[in-house]
Order: C-alpha cells, then structure tokens, then sequence
C-alpha cells in the first residue's frame, strides 16, 4: 500500500532534517515546501509567503499516489485545511496517511536551534517572533493522528522511531 508520510512541525524543530535522512533511507520522493517556495521567489512569483507551495506539494503528492509511488511532504503543516487535504488525498487513492510532528521540548535550545541554522530559503529568515506566531495558531496533532519526535534526541534516534512507526502504519 502506498503511504503519504507528512513531516510536521515548528521551523527548528528538526523537520527537513529528519524528511531528508528518511527520504534516503526508505528511497521514496521527498517533496519540501521551502523547495517549491524557493522555485517560485526565484522566479518572482511570490514573496516566500504565499500558500501556493503547499498546494504544489499537495497536487504532487496526489499524482504519485495516484501513479502508485508513496512519498514524503516537509511542511510546517499547522492548520486544519491542508492536513483535511492530505487526507482527501490519502483516501482517494487508498493509501495510507504517516504523520511525524516534529517538536523541541526545551524552549531554549528550539530558540537557540532557529537562530543558528542555515537557511535554505533566499528570504528573510525566520524569526523567533514569527515562529511564536505561528505557534499560537498551531492547531495541535493528537497522539492518535501522529507520532510526536523531539528534536532534543539524537537524529539517528528520531529515525529508528520513525522507521518503527511507519512499520507498524503499513
């Protein structure tokens, strides 16, 4: 069965890191939405702000599903509409939908993690205001809909638990 695997969660949090070693490991596409935003800044289509790219990655997720090949979408994910979107997806092609909410328990060591990243988007990067922001409308994944990975724990330890849950999600 072909799985959608949704890696969501506040910038910092160690979302695309985590996307990009499960990408290699299970050798399924990944599809970022700072990738797509970055096409469409480049080619002035946006200011990095716009919601397109979450419809991008959405509409490219349905077409590999569609074609039978399970993949992985990187985004903050944080409101109700486009998780619904992912799940209309999921359903119209009986595939089977993985999320992983990506957090940072200590405060200190989330802020400390965003303001010394390398951005991989050529706008203004992330502030802690925006990501605070964007926390206050975060709209919450229950335990029954994600498994919950802290950034706090070692990458190759966030993988092995990934790995295990989409096992036993298949």
């Amino acid at each position: 069965m072909t799985k959608l695997i949704l890696i969501s969660g506040l910038q910092a949090t160690g979302k695309s890191t985590l996307a990009y070693r499960l990408a290699q490991e299970l050798k399924y596409p990944l599809f970022s939405k700072d990738h797509f935003a970055t096409v469409l800044y480049n080619d002035n289509l946006t200011d990095g702000h716009s919601l397109t790219s979450y419809h991008l990655i959405l509409e490219t997720a349905r077409l590999h599903l569609e074609l039978g090949v399970s993949c992985i979408l990187d985004a903050v994910f944080p409101l109700k509409g486009f998780r619904d979107v992912a799940k209309e997806i999921v359903k119209e092609h009986d595939a089977t939908l993985i999320v992983i909410h990506t957090f940072c328990l200590d405060e200190i060591i989330h802020r400390q993690r965003l303001e010394s990243r390398v951005s991989r988007v050529p706008w203004d990067r992330v502030a802690w205001n925006d990501t605070m922001f964007t926390k206050s409308k975060y709209e919450a994944w229950t335990p029954d809909e994600a498994l919950f990975v802290d950034a706090l724990n070692p990458l190759e330890t966030n993988l092995h638990k990934v790995l295990q849950y989409i096992d036993t999600h298949s």
